[in-house]
């Protein structure tokens, strides 16, 4: 029974589709305008809008790691002129030959022999050899300790 009922409803509407068809006698019916539609100059001009108010760009976030800070590196420098790169070159390289000319005058500048003579003069009983190493002690970690405290202060300022 449903079978019959089917082929009923295909045939009303062939039916339909067919007097439809020759109602129209061929002639597509011309569209209706759509008053909410928007011509293109009016999308072009809010989009000019919207690109005009947008917020300023996010700042570029600093790479936390080193592979993340040679990429971003690299990725500058590719977008540098050769004499820009040269001139970058020769900056840095002149900044570790001062970094390492300074580091040489604090090397030379520190004699603690004076000071360690004062903190053994007093013991008599030791040794030669002794007072030797600890001089070598002595001095190494005050280099260290310095070291430590220009590095700090260096960081502080940059």
């Amino acid at each position: 029974m449903t079978e019959k009922h089917e082929d009923l409803d295909d045939v009303v509407t062939d039916e339909i589709v067919e007097q439809t068809l020759e109602e129209m006698d061929g002639k597509a019916p011309a569209p209706k305008e759509d008053p909410d539609a928007t011509s293109p100059e009016d999308a072009v001009a809010s989009v000019d809008k919207v690109v005009k108010d947008a917020p300023p760009k996010i700042k570029k976030v600093h790479p936390k790691t080193k592979a993340g800070m040679i990429s971003a590196m690299m990725d500058d420098m590719q977008k540098m002129s050769k004499q820009d790169l040269q001139m970058a070159y020769a900056n840095y390289n002149k900044m570790e030959q001062d970094k390492k000319e300074d580091e040489e005058e604090v090397k030379e500048s520190l004699d603690t022999s004076a000071e360690l003579s004062a903190l053994v003069e007093s013991e008599a009983t030791l040794s030669e050899e002794f007072k030797q190493k600890t001089a070598i002690l002595f001095e190494t970690a005050l280099k260290s300790k310095l070291s430590e405290e220009v590095d700090r202060l260096e960081a502080q300022y940059k």
